[in-house]
């Protein structure tokens, strides 16, 4: 399990989860440079252990993971931590994501590819 962490003094925190290095890595210097701190986990499990021992105010995890995927982990997320924001991450059409939408499982789905005007926006309007 692997976790990174860049920090702005003084501002909300938003933990990315993806088994991907890369794109993990890309999302957390983009929310970084909209003046977010920003943590990292490369999976679902080592992302409910950082939420459990770190203050997060908004997870975007990736909806297809290798173990837990994203749908388990918002849904684990909503039950222990209702009031945190999360949005998964996609680059497929999937009814489940839209689903837990409209039930209020997850608060946004962000389809890859995005642009950083759509990330800044569900930053701003999640994590406050």
């Amino acid at each position: 399990m692997k976790s990174d962490v860049k920090n702005h003094p003084e501002s909300k925190t938003v933990l990315i989860v993806d088994d991907e290095d890369g794109i993990r890595d890309v999302v957390m210097e983009m929310v970084s440079e909209i003046g977010y701190s920003t943590c990292g986990a490369d999976s679902a499990e080592a992302a409910l252990n950082l939420v459990l021992n770190t203050p997060v105010d908004l997870v975007i995890s990736d909806l297809r993971m290798k173990g837990m995927d994203g749908i388990d982990l918002a849904r684990r997320l909503r039950k222990q931590f209702p009031h945190l924001p999360v949005a998964l991450m996609t680059a497929y059409e999937c009814d489940d994501v839209h689903q837990m939408l409209r039930n209020r499982e997850i608060d946004r789905i962000l389809f890859k590819p995005f642009h950083i005007d759509e990330l800044q926006w569900i930053v701003q309007n999640l994590a406050g």
